[in-house]
């Protein structure tokens, strides 16, 4: 399993699900500060990519959506994006939802949507943790 893990952190998500004994796995952590990191990804490669907490980061910088496309571009057809968000309460404006770091599902669904993606599943699987988190899975088309 190829997976990538967009992060400012370690990538330690990304390393546990990397080794998994049947395949032995390949790791790519990308820091990703700017769209061109993202886009700098191989194409084509990966089979899971992982976004925790980068929707707001890059909102706030206006590169959401190119990011996005970039890592649909580095995923294999068929490839999942898995994402986790502060979810923002309902009603929330777009301003609202960038001075709180928090965005809708329907936000994060929309930018994904809009890059290429399509929803496949939602999770509650981080709320008995932090009931404010969402986790979203979206997959490249075939």
């Amino acid at each position: 399993m190829s997976v990538i893990e967009v992060v400012s952190g370690h990538g330690a998500t990304a390393t546990l699900l990397a080794r998994r004994p049947s395949d032995g796995g390949r790791l790519v952590v990308a820091k990703v500060t700017n769209p061109e990191d993202t886009g700098r990804l191989p194409r084509n490669g990966a089979d899971l990519a992982i976004c925790v907490g980068n929707v707001v980061a890059w909102e706030l910088e206006l590169g959401a959506l190119s990011h996005l496309r970039a890592l649909l571009g580095a995923l294999k057809p068929g490839g999942i994006l898995g994402v986790v968000e502060n979810r923002a309460a309902d009603g929330r404006t777009f301003r609202q939802m960038m001075e709180s770091r928090a965005v809708s599902e329907e936000h994060v669904i929309a930018l994904a949507e809009v890059a290429g993606f399509r929803l496949v599943a939602r999770s509650e699987v981080n709320a008995a943790r932090s009931p404010s988190l969402m986790t979203l899975k979206f997959a490249k088309p075939p």
